[in-house]
């Protein structure tokens, strides 16, 4: 069922929680661990896609 009913959430909000719990999860783990990754030059891309992400998803 695409729309939600009384006794249950639609399809499509769910996906969305579930995606956005994927998210936040690999985010956490993500900075959780920022440090164990050695430096090279990716790193610093890295770490401005994991932050902005944070931030859109706290927005």
């Amino acid at each position: 069922m695409l729309k939600a009913s009384n006794n249950d959430y639609g399809v499509i909000t769910k996906a969305f929680h579930w995606v956005f719990a994927v998210i936040i999860f690999w985010q956490l783990h993500t900075g959780l661990n920022l440090h164990n990754i050695e430096f090279l030059t990716e790193k610093g891309p890295f770490i401005w896609f994991h932050q902005i992400t944070w931030t859109l998803i706290f927005a």
